[in-house]
């Protein structure tokens, strides 16, 4: 095993998880892909109105929102907007769903602590996939500087958008 992994675009593999739906489901890193690996990371797509029920779950997780607009639920009923560049950081065995509420696909960066490790005393103060979140490349949507939109494995199936 080594110190670090290099996945590329298209080295994804796809998953189910309990109480998603019209979503699919990357996953890009496991805590088995180097040695003392402790994090999961995955790229969401969720379809208009995919989402998921409004449960809990074991692990500490981050949700970063590429591209689309997401509604989170949190574990106190309160629900937030969130845009591209948003993010939302949610402590193990807290309720929560996030639903797309957009007429385009959205795209959410996944990032997740299994409960074992969470409590790990040898955590760093930055992490470096949130170092690695933190500069990501940012532009106004339709500016000069926009990059064009690069391929997700979501582009394998069909974009779509629902009408009311």
């Amino acid at each position: 095993m080594a110190g670090y992994k290099i996945t590329k675009k298209d080295a994804y593999y796809t998953y189910e998880a309990p109480g998603h739906k019209e979503c699919k489901l990357c996953r890009l890193h496991d805590p088995q892909d180097i040695d003392g690996g402790r994090l999961i990371n995955g790229l969401s797509h969720f379809l208009p109105s995919g989402g998921t029920e409004f449960a809990d779950n074991a692990m500490e997780s981050i949700y970063y929102i590429v591209e689309g607009t997401m509604l989170f639920k949190g574990d106190d009923g309160v629900e937030t907007v969130l845009e591209a560049g948003d993010s939302v950081h949610i402590a193990p065995h807290s309720k929560k769903s996030v639903t797309n509420i957009g007429t385009t696909t959205a795209q959410m960066l996944v990032i997740l602590l299994p409960e074992a490790l969470c409590r790990c005393p040898v955590m760093p103060s930055v992490h470096p996939a949130i170092k690695a979140l933190v500069s990501l490349p940012w532009h106004e949507p339709g500016s000069a500087s926009a990059s064009p939109r690069r391929k997700t494995c979501w582009d394998r199936y069909p974009r779509a958008s629902r009408s009311a």
